[in-house]
């Protein structure tokens, strides 16, 4: 029932978004279902707090001096010091600072060299940016337990992002030219299991800055959960224009149940569902499955 996955990865054509779904499953193009299965899993993002510093004024509080006046008779009293009706006080109320938390780098800054500490897992040059030239610098690197995702594009802009994934640690698979525009998106393996392997997508903006697809309903990364073995699987396959992913979880008696949807580019940096993509299928046997697996244009895990 699913067999003419294997020859739709080869089809890129606009219509495809819409048929996807009789590729992957008979009727949907692929799935994600966030809700029971994982098939889409969100990472999160770094997030930072630059260290706030609150300073109390120092307060001085005057009190004019009262002088009284001699009297103006012809007999005139041995002066005497003027009353006083207060000192003068300077009171200072000492700053006070919070806790800063741990900042982390602007993922488009120009960083410099990679950090002496720097450990590279990752080093590629491929064309990410569309222009013909394959002079775009991918690394993935860690310093002190934080993988960073680097792009330098044609030997000058250089961005980051950080995964913040305890276990993740980021590898590049490849660019590949999914959505409409300029530049190919970046695909990267951002945690990797036992049973499972999550796939991030990434864009590069209009300052030539990488970054992270996000979900439209959501706001957090967009992500696929490739799971080609467990009771629960889980696959995406690349199409012009979008993402299909597809899922199967197996019941208690050995039966299948297999769903799929497709997304699209929403904005220039969010995916949304494309509408009608999706399908659901019940009671399938295991050989009726697709195989799960990530497939982009030539792209593998």
């Amino acid at each position: 029932m699913l067999g003419p996955l294997m020859t739709m990865r080869a089809v890129r054509s606009s219509t495809m978004a819409i048929g996807l779904a009789v590729a992957l499953l008979g009727a949907g193009c692929g799935g994600q279902d966030g809700a029971s299965d994982g098939a889409a899993v969100s990472a999160l993002d770094a997030t930072t707090s630059a260290p706030s510093t609150t300073l109390v004024p120092s307060t001085t509080v005057t009190t004019a001096t009262s002088t009284t006046p001699p009297p103006t008779s012809a007999a005139l009293p041995t002066p005497t010091a003027p009353p006083t009706t207060g000192l003068p006080t300077s009171v200072a109320v000492p700053p006070t600072t919070a806790a800063a938390a741990p900042a982390a780098p602007d993922y488009c800054e120009g960083a410099g060299p990679l950090p002496s500490s720097a450990v590279l897992d990752t080093s590629l040059v491929l064309d990410l940016m569309g222009d013909g030239s394959a002079d775009d610098l991918i690394e993935a690197y860690d310093v002190d337990g934080w993988s960073r995702l680097r792009l330098t594009t044609g030997g000058s802009v250089v961005s980051e992002i950080i995964n913040p994934a305890i276990d993740g640690r980021y590898r590049p698979l490849g660019v590949a030219p999914v959505f409409p525009g300029d530049s190919a998106e970046l695909f990267a393996v951002i945690g990797d299991g036992s049973v499972a392997t999550e796939i991030g997508v990434f864009g590069v903006d209009a300052d030539g800055c990488v970054f992270s697809y996000t979900s439209a309903d959501t706001s957090e990364d967009f992500t696929t959960l490739i799971r080609p073995a467990s009771p629960f699987r889980s696959g995406a396959v690349c199409f012009d224009g979008g993402i299909g992913v597809y899922t199967a979880e197996q019941r208690s008696d050995g039966k299948w149940d297999a769903s799929s949807s497709a997304f699209e580019i929403a904005t220039p940096a969010t995916l949304q569902y494309l509408g009608g993509s999706d399908d659901y299928s019940e009671g399938l046997e295991e050989s009726e499955l697709p195989v799960f697996e990530f497939d982009c244009f030539g792209l593998s895990l």
